[in-house]
C-alpha cells in the first residue's frame, strides 16, 4: 500500500521480459510436456512412437482392414 501507482506513460503492464518467460520458456516446457504425455498414452496403448509415423494413412485405407500395433494386437476400423 506504500509503493506509488504505475506511471502509465513510462511503466508498461507487458514488457519483453514477460513475454520471453510466458511464451519462450513456459511455452515449451508445456508443448514438450504434452508430447511426451501423447506419445506414453500411445505406448501404453501398444503404439510405440518409432511405430506412429504414417499410422493414420494406414488407418484410413479401404485396403486395410486391421492395423496391428506394436506387439501384434489387432486393431480393427
Amino acid at each position: 500500500m506504500k509503493r506509488l501507482p504505475r506511471d502509465p506513460l513510462h511503466d508498461k503492464l507487458v514488457n519483453e521480459r514477460l513475454i520471453s518467460l510466458a511464451y519462450g520458456q513456459i511455452g515449451m516446457i508445456q508443448a514438450s510436456s504434452g508430447f511426451f504425455t501423447y506419445f506414453w498414452i500411445m505406448a501404453d496403448n501398444g503404439f510405440l512412437p518409432w511405430d506412429l509415423f504414417q499410422l493414420r494413412a494406414e488407418w484410413d485405407s479401404r485396403a486395410v482392414n486391421c492395423v496391428v500395433d506394436s506387439y501384434g494386437q489387432e486393431w480393427v476400423n
